[in-house]
C-alpha cells in the first residue's frame, strides 16, 4: 500500500469517526424531536399555572377548567387570563387540570424523556429546576418543574404562588417597583413600575391616581385621568 493511500484511509476513518461523535453527542433527530416537543410542554405547562393563578388571585377562587380561564375575570366583556397553549404539541390531546382543593391545583402532561435527558444537549436553552414565581401575580414560592418520563402531575398552590408582601412608607419597594392598591385587593403590594395595569388585571388599559401608595383601578369608557397602556 502506498504512503498515499495509507493517508486517504486514515483520512476517511478520521472522517467517519468525526460524524460518529457528532451523531453520538447530538444524539438522533428522533430524540431531538422528543427534546423539543418535552420543551413546549414544559413551557405550556408554566404558561397555564400563571393564567390559573392569576384567575385565583382575582377571583379568589381556582376555575372549574382551563376553558373557565376565557370566561371569567373579564373587564369590558373581554377576556382577562385566556391562554391557548392547552394542548400537548405532538398528541394534540389536551393537557390534564384537576382541582385538588379551594388553594390547590395539578397540571399533568406526557412527557418523552425524563427532564435530565430533555436537558441533556441544550445545557443554555433548557427550563430551569426550579422556576422563580412569575411577576404577575407577584409571589415569593419557587416551583419544581423536574419531571420523569411518561405522565407526570404538577401539585401547585394558587394562595402561595400569588402570596404578596405589603409596602408603604415603612416598607418601601425596591428599585424599579411601585407601590400600589389594585382592584379587589385589600392593603397594598409592591409591583414592576411601568406593569401597573397588567398587575391588576387590566387587559388593555387602567387610571393611577398620584397618590402613596398609587391607586390603580381598571379603565372604564367614562373614566378621567392618565390611562396607561
Amino acid at each position: 500500500m502506498t504512503v498515499p493511500r495509507v493517508f486517504a484511509g486514515l483520512a476517511s476513518l478520521a472522517v467517519v469517526a468525526t460524524v460518529a461523535v457528532g451523531l453520538f453527542l447530538a444524539g438522533s433527530p428522533n430524540k431531538e424531536r422528543m427534546r423539543q416537543f418535552d420543551g413546549q410542554r414544559l413551557s405550556h405547562l408554566q404558561t397555564i399555572s400563571s393564567a390559573v393563578d392569576a384567575f385565583y388571585d382575582t377571583s379568589t377562587r381556582l376555575p372549574e377548567s382551563l376553558a373557565e380561564l376565557s370566561l371569567n375575570g373579564n373587564y369590558l366583556g373581554k377576556p382577562g387570563y385566556y391562554t391557548e397553549q392547552t394542548v400537548d404539541p405532538a398528541t394534540k390531546q389536551p393537557y390534564e387540570y384537576r382541582v385538588v382543593s379551594d388553594k390547590v391545583y395539578e397540571l399533568c402532561a406526557v412527557f418523552d424523556l425524563t427532564f435530565a435527558e430533555a436537558q441533556a444537549q441544550q445545557p443554555y436553552m433548557g427550563y430551569p429546576v426550579a422556576e422563580p414565581m412569575r411577576p404577575y401575580p407577584l409571589g415569593m414560592g419557587v416551583q419544581d418543574w423536574t419531571h420523569p418520563a411518561g405522565r407526570h402531575c404538577f401539585t401547585l398552590n394558587a394562595e402561595e404562588r400569588t402570596a404578596r408582601v405589603a409596602c408603604g412608607l415603612t416598607n418601601p419597594c425596591a428599585a424599579g417597583q411601585t407601590c400600589a392598591t389594585l382592584p379587589n385587593r385589600k392593603g397594598s403590594t409592591c409591583v414592576p413600575a411601568g406593569k401597573e395595569c397588567l398587575a391588576a388585571g387590566c387587559p388593555d388599559a387602567c387610571t393611577i391616581a398620584e397618590s402613596y401608595p398609587v391607586q390603580v383601578r381598571c379603565a372604564m369608557p367614562a373614566d378621567s385621568g392618565p390611562v396607561l397602556k
